[in-house]
């Protein structure tokens, strides 16, 4: 009988899940760079006992490892579920220089679908050396996924709001690529999806413009519209643009800018010829500081919601330009409207307009509790609402005294 080590059946494991299909997540925890004080026995029974909540559900399985670290095994929101428990361990351990400086990169997250060669690869090694992600393969297997994926299920579809403390009005649609949406139809962890594979992916996907036509023309409102700068150049966007009958705003991608200026200009050059509006999309808002604001003059800046914009913004930037996105909670609209910030679009804005707008609705008593709310918050379809032309043209008009 052979003895069957923690390495071998998490092989088997991670096997029968590649060859059943299965979207999972493996979690590689490096807790073998503790300090070796904190890598005996005692201690690491302590971290077993800390996971133990995981291991005691279906979704998850652990194995320790001969090398001193800790793999858990379990579904694609295992990531999330893990959080809290890895936060208990790191006050256990907040003495130890290695949890006081690894932040995110206490572990790893490695899709098995995508990743299973790898980590079998890094468990049959003597050391368990911990495998890196390599983009060339990574990329080969989410290429037809791309190519597949509506991208209504990888775009965000947000209502801006102007908002005062004497008023409130809508302005018009905004439809950006949502990194959270597009990493799961990849069935990639978002913490995976960074740097140039996320924007390879963004390009690749938007850049099927027959489909971006289509669906943007479905919506009858004022809209900010994303693009890649190098398909902007292309004649058919023309032709779109002159087929646009409401207010367009094209949105280009800060990062796209960053790292490659010269289709970026030539797109600027075009959309200033032709007299069309755009705005820069910051998908961080810490990039901010890296765009010359002199030479760069955008109508519009879109940015995420970050402590630092509270505090200054770049020259040549005013507050009335700047749309603030991912106004996540009431806290963060209670401050940047502090600061003197006007627009906003998020899930807190979407919460007020989906509340205000099935008070107004003329079947809103009629209706399920906050169907509308879920509605405007995408967590109910919107062939549920027995009203859709009442909602927009509540998108177009809504204007209210606060």
């Amino acid at each position: 009988m052979v003895y069957q080590t923690q390495e071998m059946l998490a092989k088997e494991t991670i096997n029968r899940l590649k060859t059943a299909g299965a979207d999972t997540l493996c979690l590689w925890l490096h807790t073998s760079q503790l300090n070796a004080e904190n890598k005996n026995p005692n201690k690491l029974n302590m971290i077993a006992h800390l996971l133990e909540p995981l291991s005691q559900t279906t979704i998850c399985r652990q194995f320790f490892l001969q090398s001193g670290d800790i793999l858990l095994i379990g579904t694609l929101d295992l990531e999330t579920l893990v959080t809290p428990h890895i936060e208990r361990i790191r006050c256990v351990l907040n003495d130890d220089a290695f949890v006081q400086t690894a932040g995110n990169d206490f572990f790893t997250a490695y899709p098995i679908l995508t990743h299973s060669d790898l980590l079998i690869s890094a468990l049959s090694s003597v050391s368990s050396d911990i495998p890196t992600v390599d983009a060339h393969t990574l990329w080969e297997q989410i290429t037809p996924k791309m190519e597949t994926t509506p991208l209504t299920d990888v775009m965000s579809c947000d209502t801006v709001l102007c908002l005062t403390p004497q008023s409130r009005q809508t302005i018009c649609k905004m439809f950006l690529p949502d990194i959270a949406k597009m990493a799961g139809q990849l069935h990639i962890p978002t913490a995976t999806l960074t740097g140039t594979v996320k924007l390879g992916c963004i390009r690749q996907m938007f850049s099927r413009n027959s489909d971006l036509f289509e669906y943007y023309n479905t919506n009858v409102l004022p809209s900010f519209i994303y693009f890649n700068a190098f398909d902007i150049t292309k004649a058919g966007f023309d032709l779109f643009m002159q087929a646009r009958s409401q207010k367009t705003v094209v949105c280009l991608s800060a990062e796209e800018m960053l790292s490659d200026f010269s289709s970026f200009a030539s797109a600027i050059k075009k959309l200033n010829a032709n007299r069309v509006s755009w705005a820069l999309v910051f998908l961080y808002g810490e990039n901010l500081g890296l765009v010359d604001f002199s030479r760069i003059k955008p109508e519009w800046i879109c940015v995420p919601y970050c402590k630092k914009l509270l505090e200054t913004l770049p020259a040549g930037l005013k507050k009335n330009n700047v749309i603030l996105t991912h106004i996540d909670t009431d806290n963060a609209l209670l401050e940047t409207l502090k600061q003197g910030y006007r627009y906003f679009c998020g899930k807190v804005v979407n919460l007020i307009l989906g509340a205000a707008c099935q008070q107004h609705c003329p079947y809103g008593d009629t209706c399920a509790t906050d169907l509308c709310r879920r509605i405007w918050t995408q967590k109910a379809p919107q062939k549920q609402c027995v009203f859709e032309e009442f909602r927009t043209r509540f998108i177009l008009n809504e204007t209210e005294s606060a």
